[in-house]
C-alpha cells in the first residue's frame, strides 16, 4: 500500500507541475514564448489526474477504518465529517 501512495503522490505532483507550467507558458506574450505547443487534451488529462489521484489519502483512511463500522458509514464519515488534527 505504501508503494501505491508514493506512486500516486508522484503522479499527482507531476500533474500539478504540468498544469502550472502550461498556465505560466500561456502568460508569456507570443513574441517571447518559445515554440512549445501544449495541446488542450493534455491539460484536461492533467486536471482529471489531479481529481482522481487526490482521492488516494481519503481512500487510505477509508481502508483503515471500514472494518470497524462498515464500508458505507466509513465512506460517509470520511467524506463529510472526518477532520484530521483537531483536538
Amino acid at each position: 500500500m505504501m508503494i501505491v501512495g508514493v506512486v500516486s503522490e508522484t503522479l499527482l505532483y507531476l500533474c500539478f507541475s504540468f498544469l502550472l507550467g502550461s498556465f505560466i507558458l500561456h502568460l508569456v506574450p507570443n513574441s517571447y514564448r518559445p515554440g512549445i505547443n501544449v495541446p488542450k487534451k493534455f491539460s484536461l488529462l492533467s486536471i482529471k489526474g489531479i481529481a482522481i489521484l487526490s482521492f488516494n489519502p481519503a481512500l487510505q483512511v477509508i481502508l483503515a477504518f471500514y472494518e470497524d463500522i462498515g464500508l458505507g458509514l466509513t465512506i460517509k464519515s470520511v467524506l463529510y465529517t472526518f477532520e484530521v488534527g483537531q483536538a
